[in-house]
């Protein structure tokens, strides 16, 4: 079976884009954001980029928080790889 961590990898690229739109729809800097999360600045700009080494539940939450958005609307259509 498959590991969610496998399966899940497609949808994180898109959350990265997601993120980047909202961080500057709301003209705030890559510093701004992740001193409003709680986060490292290297760690946000490798969520932009897709490819965080890690992605919890707190993280998309505190930045869903500084984003000024529901979570659910950050996540809402993410799709994971098909399984084989």
């Amino acid at each position: 079976m498959p590991t969610p961590n496998r399966t899940a990898r497609a949808a994180i690229p898109e959350l990265g884009r997601r993120v980047r739109a909202r961080r500057k729809a709301l003209d705030l800097t890559q510093q701004d954001l992740a001193y409003s999360a709680g986060m490292a600045i290297s760690w946000l700009s490798s969520l932009e980029r897709g490819k965080p080494k890690r992605l919890e539940l707190p993280g998309i939450l505190a930045i869903a928080e500084a984003l000024e958005m529901d979570p659910a609307d950050l996540i809402r259509g993410l799709r994971a790889d098909p399984l084989p």
